[in-house]
């Protein structure tokens, strides 16, 4: 990086307290300390980490899924952060009809604000390309690398706008390294997993038939989110997905997780912590996904605040289903 450098280092503290209070749908200015401007948003999944700040922005070809580019931007060269003030006209943003806007509306209900903002990431031109062609200048005078960014989604033009809904059983999720850890004898899963989900040996049954139809035993008559053992914290829930994007994101026994907020039928939010690696659905669809499921796992003493609420325990999934009910 240039060592021609004018101003004095933001103090990190002051920077991560910046960095706090903007959201992923900000457009961000980032003053170097040499003077030069990067502009662009938070990188999706970006979390402060003390050494680097990830900016993101897209293709001169400003398509809304796609690539689109991140520049690590070292914490120690990093003089201001400021927001860029686009006014309403000029900010892009998601048309009340939009799939996405409609299928939050169904889950969180109409009168929940919703921010139909873009993130920068995401935009179309003629700003995509005229951040694109400031940026690629910058990083270039700097010595900055730019990294592609590739959005990990399928297409959804074929979602109908009412989401998606199952109609027979379906395992959406499971951790097997649970399931084989807790079973005496190995991956035969031989014997009881915590006195739940007891899988005994049936060599006519996958280990995947299996689970599912203890859960169902266990789970499909509940109506309602009971707790099975206070001691060991096991949970059935019941209720609906809803996911921000991006999604909040921590990591479990070296596994990356996904913050999902489930509404039961009686409008209860919770939050339930998900090993991304154990879906067997695809990441992109999970959001659009209506259908009621039930979710098994164990109460973690973790506090967070869901909907405007504080829950003092967060559910660690252990296996996701839907069961089909006449």
């Amino acid at each position: 990086m240039s060592e021609n450098l004018i101003l004095p280092q933001l103090d990190q503290l002051q920077l991560q307290e910046k960095l706090e209070a903007i959201s992923f749908h900000d457009l961000i200015a980032v003053t170097i300390l040499s003077g030069n401007i990067l502009l662009g948003g938070i990188a999706k999944y970006w979390r402060w980490n003390g050494e680097v700040l990830s900016i993101a922005f897209n293709t001169p070809e400003g398509l809304r899924f796609g690539h689109s580019h991140v520049v690590d931007v070292p914490i120690d060269s990093i003089a201001d952060v400021s927001l860029v003030p686009l006014d309403d006209s000029s900010t892009p943003r998601l048309s009340p009809d939009d799939l996405q806007i409609r299928s939050l509306r169904q889950l969180l209900g109409e009168n929940t604000p919703i921010d139909p903002r873009l993130f920068p990431q995401d935009y179309p031109n003629p700003l995509a390309t005229i951040i694109y062609e400031h940026n690629t200048a910058v990083t270039s005078t700097l010595g900055l690398s730019i990294k592609g960014y590739i959005e990990r989604a399928l297409p959804r033009d074929s979602i109908p706008p009412e989401g998606l809904y199952f109609d027979e059983d379906f395992l959406i999720y499971v951790d097997w390294g649970f399931f084989y850890h807790q079973a005496p004898g190995g991956v035969s899963l031989t014997g009881g997993i915590l006195g739940v989900l007891e899988i005994s040996k049936d060599v006519t049954k996958s280990l995947q038939q299996q689970v599912l139809q203890r859960l169902r035993e266990h789970a499909i008559e509940e109506k309602v989110r009971r707790k099975l053992s206070p001691t060991m914290g096991e949970c059935i829930l019941h209720g609906c997905i809803f996911i921000k994007e991006p999604p909040d994101t921590t990591e479990i026994q070296g596994e990356e997780c996904h913050l999902w907020t489930v509404v039961d039928g009686d409008g209860e939010s919770y939050p339930v912590l998900v090993k991304v690696r154990m879906l067997k659905y695809p990441l992109e669809f999970i959001g659009r996904v209506n259908s009621v499921l039930t979710f098994y796992g164990e109460l973690l003493p973790v506090p967070l605040n869901i909907l405007g609420t504080t829950r003092r325990k967060t559910l660690l999934a252990h296996a996701i289903a839907y069961f089909h009910t006449n």
